[in-house]
């Protein structure tokens, strides 16, 4: 059987216990391809649209809602969940901390004022311009780096967030509000220069090519902890959480049986959900969620918090798409 999937859940599919369990258990062989989640939406794959495929698992509700409306998609199954964060640098967290951008709680986990670190970015201020600044002193401005608006939901996400504070904490809904905004977000994505279509990409470039290439980077908790599992995390790495922040949601849709079969193997199959634990997910069972703890405690990991308070609802997919498209304009 073959799947459509977001990037960031190829590592799951590829393990070695996960392709024994689903053989073995539920004669499943799954081949897979990676795309970007609105890739997924409005292209496909190299196979073609979601049709051609058993099943497709994309990030985000609002590309899964897209989805299942455009093929009138019936079996649906929220596997797991994972929070947006922000991969940064002790260096550069400790200007940061300086300027009242990012704090600690509970001497755990590091919080960024999304709202304050917007406002930096939208006055293009520069990291050498920032007060009290003696750890990162460089001539670059203060962004997030992120992957391409026009194809992936880790990017939307980020949108999802960026608009929600310029609407005045409120879910962006309609034409008004998106003119409103856009030049606010806009430019977060114009002045970045290259984006890459898949959220694997800018990860790996803050893991291989470091602070300078890398300040801040919008990433899934859940690579960041993979990489914990693995040893790709160094002491200077620093997992920040967006406050608010936004759950990106993976949603496996069904188009067969096989599809069907794959779903209920994923969302109900205790081993499966505890290697997707090792991967950084979280699980949507209630039943696993000492399982996620104990994973964290495992790895003596003290910087992520069991639950995030301030969390926000996406835009639907045709609001996003009606703020990517006008942002998308501005690019060319």
């Amino acid at each position: 059987m073959s799947g459509l999937i977001g990037s960031e859940k190829e590592t799951f599919f590829n393990d070695p216990d996960v392709k024994k369990i689903l053989e073995n258990k539920y004669r499943l062989h799954v081949d897979i391809q990676t795309a970007g989640s609105r890739s997924i939406a409005t292209q496909g794959g190299q196979k073609g649209n979601a049709s051609q495929y058993d099943f497709v698992f994309p990030s985000g509700q609002p590309a899964a809602d897209k989805i299942k409306k455009d093929f009138k998609i019936q079996n649906s199954y929220r596997v797991f969940f994972t929070p947006m964060a922000v991969a940064s640098w002790q260096p550069v967290v400790k200007v940061l901390e300086q300027n009242a951008i990012v704090r600690k709680v509970d001497n755990h986990y590091n919080i960024i004022d999304m709202a304050k670190l917007l406002t930096l970015m939208n006055q293009q201020t520069r990291w050498q311009d920032l007060p009290n600044n003696t750890s990162f002193k460089v001539g670059r401005k203060v962004l997030i780096k992120s992957t391409d608006i026009k194809s992936s939901n880790s990017a939307a996400m980020y949108l999802s967030l960026a608009s929600y504070i310029a609407n005045n904490k409120s879910t962006v809904t309609n034409d008004a509000e998106i003119t409103q905004i856009l030049p606010q977000v806009a430019p977060l994505f114009i002045g970045q220069g290259y984006m890459a279509g898949s959220s694997a990409t800018p990860f790996e470039d803050y893991l291989l090519k470091g602070m300078g290439d890398s300040p801040m980077v919008m990433i899934y908790e859940a690579q960041f902890l993979s990489q914990v599992e693995t040893g790709g995390i160094r002491p200077d790495m620093v997992l920040l959480y967006p406050e608010p922040t936004i759950y990106a949601q993976h949603i496996l849709l069904s188009l067969n049986s096989n599809g069907s079969k794959l779903g209920n193997a994923l969302t109900t199959d205790p081993e499966l959900q505890k290697i997707a634990i090792k991967y950084g997910f979280r699980s949507n069972d209630p039943k696993m969620l000492n399982k996620f703890q104990n994973s964290i405690n495992q790895h003596k990991i003290t910087y992520v918090p069991t639950h995030l308070d301030e969390v926000i609802d996406p835009p639907t997919f045709e609001v996003l798409e009606k703020m990517i498209t006008q942002i998308e304009q501005q690019m060319k």
